[in-house]
């Protein structure tokens, strides 16, 4: 079985993402613009289901919250920042799928990336963002 830290670490150190400026292992203190696009995790959720009746055991499910901050909200640049979303969205669609499953947990990965209405805070300054939510099993 997977440990949450083990996950966790494959996770971040596993994805290389086309365009992002600085990788951060965990949630960073604050961003500065040469950082930017940031990539970095923030939350996690693990669950174990029954893998019979009455027994508990199986592959955990292991979820990861991945961000990519782009830009300051407060730049007042909706369009342009709407478009660098939608490319971050793709280059990090790739790097997940380029990601060896078997090299993070026992199962193939999934995820679900959102984007246009995500804002992450960082230091108290809000950021157009992306977020993948990435499921791992075992």
């Amino acid at each position: 079985m997977t440990t949450t830290v083990a996950y966790l670490t494959s996770i971040v150190s596993t994805l290389s993402v086309s365009g992002v400026a600085r990788e951060f292992t965990a949630p960073p203190q604050s961003l500065n613009t040469a950082d930017l696009p940031a990539s970095f995790p923030r939350g996690f959720r693990r669950r174990q289901r029954p893998m019979t009746f009455g027994t508990h055991g199986g592959w955990p499910e292991m979820e990861l919250d991945f961000f990519i901050a782009c830009e300051p909200v407060a730049q007042n640049n909706p369009a342009p920042n709407y478009a660098l979303i939608q490319t971050m969205a793709d280059a990090l669609d790739v790097a997940l799928a380029a990601a060896a499953p078997l090299a993070i947990g026992k199962g193939i990965l999934t995820w679900e990336i959102r984007g246009g209405d995500v804002i992450i805070d960082v230091a108290g300054i809000a950021y157009w963002a992306i977020m993948a939510t990435i499921t791992g099993h075992g």
